[in-house]
């Protein structure tokens, strides 16, 4: 039942970010739901589980919004790998130690995204930087405590299992 909820998680946060965009955009940019989600789980659970949970959610994004397909499952499955070796060495009842996570989680996976599409090509870094990397991480700070809490109280009741 905990692997269900996992995904539904997965799920629920895609339709957030795919249909109420119009409630969530601010001044042209949104927040990566998925991301932050991958980046709670992998923080709660460590790499490996990480790894396979942001690969699933990337693969899930890439078959309903992604234009190259393993896109966002590469991006995902990095970072849910590379934030999970924080698992250990974060205190999890304070919610800064994974804002700050976030924040620097999303500037590696825009950044990979931007290069990994070729949008290098089209658009110069700096340019990309500040009007897409840059909005977009900081609205993932300011909204990962509320994620990160929803699933951190979840968690401890019980509703999540780690995948291993």
């Amino acid at each position: 039942m905990g692997r269900i909820n996992i995904l539904l998680i997965m799920v629920l946060s895609l339709i957030i970010q795919g249909s109420l965009s119009v409630f969530f955009n601010f001044d042209g940019r949104q927040p990566d739901l998925l991301l932050i989600v991958v980046t709670c789980f992998s923080i709660m659970w460590g790499s490996k589980d990480g790894a396979l949970i942001g690969g699933t959610a990337g693969l899930l994004q890439d078959i309903l919004f992604g234009r190259l397909l393993g896109l966002f499952a590469l991006t995902k499955l990095i970072v849910g790998y590379l934030s999970g070796f924080t698992e250990k060495n974060i205190y999890r009842d304070f919610v800064l130690g994974p804002m700050l996570i976030v924040l620097m989680m999303t500037f590696l996976h825009e950044g990979l995204a931007f290069i990994l599409s070729g949008e290098v090509a089209r658009l110069p870094l700096r340019t990309a930087f500040m009007n897409i990397i840059l909005p977009k991480a900081l609205y993932n700070f300011c909204l990962t405590p509320f994620i990160y809490l929803l699933i951190y109280f979840a968690n401890k009741k019980g509703l999540f299992r780690p995948l291993q």
